[in-house]
């Protein structure tokens, strides 16, 4: 079995601990310029004129879209796991109801209730399935209605 190689720890270059007046400097040309990079990466005038010089918009324009796309996809998630680990969608399908029954029924306060409903119906997969739901419903309602008319046109 071969040995595990070492890590350096915060404060150490190659293993061996860093003196008092290099500690918290990179060391060489190489840690020089990725200091220099994540400074002007982080600093937002940076982003402003990367967003605005046309040679760097597209490319500014791809990373905040797939930051943005990283960030909604977690934002999705955590509202899926709350519907799901309250229950909820089996709530709704049995009928519609107001929110503050909705709050009494999940064990929440009434805002928070609404918060969730609202992130849930701003889902694509639940606003289709409710959609059809409600296309279905509304379908035959007007069929209904339009039967009960032709009834008492006669």
């Amino acid at each position: 079995m071969s040995p595990v190689p070492r890590v350096p720890l915060a404060g150490q270059v190659g293993g061996a601990p860093s003196s008092p007046d290099t500690a918290g400097r990179p060391a060489g040309l190489r840690g020089r310029w990725q200091a220099f990079r994540d400074r002007l990466l982080t600093d937002p005038r940076f982003h402003r004129w990367a967003a605005a010089f046309p040679l760097t918009r597209p490319i500014a324009r791809r990373e905040s879209k797939a930051l943005f796309d990283i960030v909604a996809g977690f934002t999705y998630s955590q509202v899926l796991f709350a519907c799901v680990r309250l229950n909820l969608f089996h709530i709704l399908a049995e009928g519609p109801q107001t929110t503050a029954a909705l709050a009494r029924r999940l064990s929440l306060p009434e805002d928070a209730a609404a918060r969730l409903l609202a992130a849930a119906a701003s889902l694509a997969p639940v606003r289709a399935a409710f959609l059809v739901r409600d296309n279905l419903r509304q379908r035959r309602a007007i069929e209904q209605a339009y039967i009960a008319a032709i009834g008492q046109a006669r």
